[in-house]
């Protein structure tokens, strides 16, 4: 196989130079504004924000013992002392958000921040926001193509890419599928035994996760769907463990039916999985084994969200023309790959789509106004 260059944060890659220079100083500067005047970790997050807007070197994190399992930093904490605006990007992403809850006191436990997710706040405003418009009928999808859409444009729910972006994204119904698998994914679900959801946002994609596995579990011949989620906060609107409990209740108050989801998390049918992978700045091909396992005993598994898109093909720059199996690893299970287009990381598209996409919309690639739907088996 062909050896491509890994996105870099550098200026020539632009949107992932963006996201450095741009949103994350923003991340840290919306939760020093939550913050009691006598927090300590003010002067922590400051240093960290002045590491991006001074262009200083990255910071040293105050402890190293959360980041397990050891050997999965160690590319990462080579990263310490140098620039934010030449890495390479996923990897000085999780260094970032790592950095982010250490300067927190996420971690500490004399810290009055101990263990507290800092983005809740903010979690928990966009999942009752729409929870407040939501209606029974919205909760009741007619097919399970429309379950799967509602699940890959709920990923538009992202506090990061909002940010990036100065004006709005499209409606589950406006956006634009440029690879549409979901016919034979919708064969293979309705007859598969045991499925995989690996989450990616939470708010609106969780809720709309959640919908869809009622769906799949009423309708077809699953006796299994595993959702998994992080363990901790990550990224800023990543899906945890207490998100699915908080984000299951709320949906059970608008459609009282759903709580079949509690009889099936009861009856061992709906499976919430965490491992601290998922939390890690490793990519899939890195995968450990004991996660590989139970992935891999998964008929076919769903692969939620930009951000698994991108550790699947380990943040290879790539025409994206190139054959998208080329690029994947084998995790023994059929792949159906749900993402909204929010990076350069792109494969698997027809030439023409491409061609035509190149000539009318010089943002296609991160916009979020496109999406794809691959089906791999």
């Amino acid at each position: 196989m062909a050896e491509f260059e890994t996105l870099s944060t550098a200026p020539d890659h632009v949107f992932a130079n963006g996201m450095m220079k741009r949103v994350f100083p923003q991340v840290i500067g919306q939760i020093l504004d939550s913050l009691n005047q006598d927090d300590r970790a003010g002067e922590s997050l400051a240093n960290l924000r002045d590491s991006f807007v001074l262009d200083n070197p990255i910071p040293k994190p105050s402890s190293t013992q959360a980041m397990v399992p050891e050997h999965a930093w160690r590319d990462a904490l080579q990263l310490v002392g140098k620039s934010w605006f030449d890495l390479p990007s996923y990897v000085g992403e999780s260094l970032f958000y790592y950095l982010l809850l250490d300067a927190f006191g996420y971690f500490d436990y004399l810290s009055s921040n101990y263990e507290r997710d800092p983005f809740l706040p903010r979690k928990t405003s966009d999942l009752f926001a729409i929870i407040g418009t939501m209606t029974v009928a919205a909760t009741r999808v007619p097919s399970l193509r429309h379950g799967l859409l509602a699940s890959l444009w709920g990923n538009l729910g992202d506090a990061a890419h909002a940010q990036f972006q100065e004006r709005g994204v499209p409606a589950i119904d406006s956006g634009r599928l440029l690879v549409d698998d979901l016919s034979r994914a919708c064969a293979r679900l309705e007859h598969a035994e045991s499925v995989g959801v690996i989450a990616d946002n939470a708010g609106p994609e969780l809720l709309a996760d959640l919908i869809l596995a009622a769906c799949i579990l009423r309708n077809g011949q699953t006796s299994t769907v595993t959702v998994y989620v992080k363990q901790r906060p990550y990224f800023i609107s990543d899906a945890t463990a207490n998100d699915f409990e908080t984000t299951l209740s709320a949906l059970i108050s608008v459609d009282e039916e759903l709580s079949i989801l509690r009889t099936y998390v009861r009856d061992g049918r709906l499976r919430v999985a965490t491992h601290w992978f998922f939390q890690s700045p490793l990519h899939y091909r890195q995968l450990p084994p004991d996660l590989a396992h139970d992935i891999g005993n998964h008929d076919i598994t769903i692969v939620k969200g930009d951000l698994n898109y991108r550790r699947l093909l380990a943040d290879r720059v790539t025409p994206a023309t190139y054959p998208l199996e080329e690029l994947l690893p084998d995790l023994r299970t059929d792949l159906l790959i749900l993402r909204t287009m929010k990076s350069d990381i792109c494969a698997g598209l027809p030439p023409k789509t491409v061609a035509e996409l190149d000539a009318t919309a010089h943002d296609w690639r991160f916009s979020g106004r496109y999406a794809v739907a691959h089906y791999v088996q």
